[in-house]
């Protein structure tokens, strides 16, 4: 849809006095802070944790609460009562024993979370029949991609590269004219 848009008032930009602003550097500063904070106390915690069941102990320990989702397809982004979160669906298939910790602070929207996966099954027969073509071709896709890298890392390994510093000089000269 097209729109009509007419300039009304035109301001020059300024750095405003902070006076002005003081107000929102405070609230920024605070929340930035909060958030390392957060992410350097949620670090640490991690690091404590060896299996799942220090998990459970850490958080009542640190006054914690554990907060439990329903159930998600991986082949999704997102996760119940969390919204949209890829970088936990993909850890989830990283976890090699149920229950499992994801090693590592899972951030968003300023936010660090510690992830458990507890259950894990597999999809109805059906619903595997139905994706199993778009699952290979992933896969494959997958490999092909891996062989095409290793294939430009055995390139680049063999590969005699020589930089002409006095052509990227000129070429720069060139380009700033």
């Amino acid at each position: 849809a097209p729109f009509l848009v007419q300039v009304i008032e035109r301001t020059a930009s300024r750095i405003p006095p902070l006076k002005e602003i003081e107000a929102r550097v405070r609230d920024a500063y605070v929340r930035a802070m909060a958030e390392a904070a957060a992410r350097t106390e949620a670090r640490k915690l991690i690091g404590q944790m060896k299996t799942a069941a220090d998990f459970k102990r850490l958080a009542e320990t640190n006054n914690l609460t554990i907060h439990n989702v329903d159930s998600f397809d991986r082949s999704t982004s997102s996760i119940p009562g969390l919204g949209e979160f890829p970088e936990v669906i993909d850890e989830t298939g990283t976890v090699a024993t149920v229950p499992g910790l994801i090693e590592r602070v899972m951030e968003r929207d300023g936010n660090s979370y510690i992830f458990v996966v507890t259950t894990r099954s597999n999809p109805p027969e059906e619903a595997w029949k139905s994706a199993k073509d778009s699952f290979i071709e992933e896969y494959l896709a997958g490999r092909r991609a891996q062989a095409w890298t290793r294939y430009l890392e055995g390139l680049k390994a063999k590969a005699k590269i020589t930089i002409d510093a006095d052509q990227l000089a000129n070429n720069a000269a060139d380009s700033s004219m």
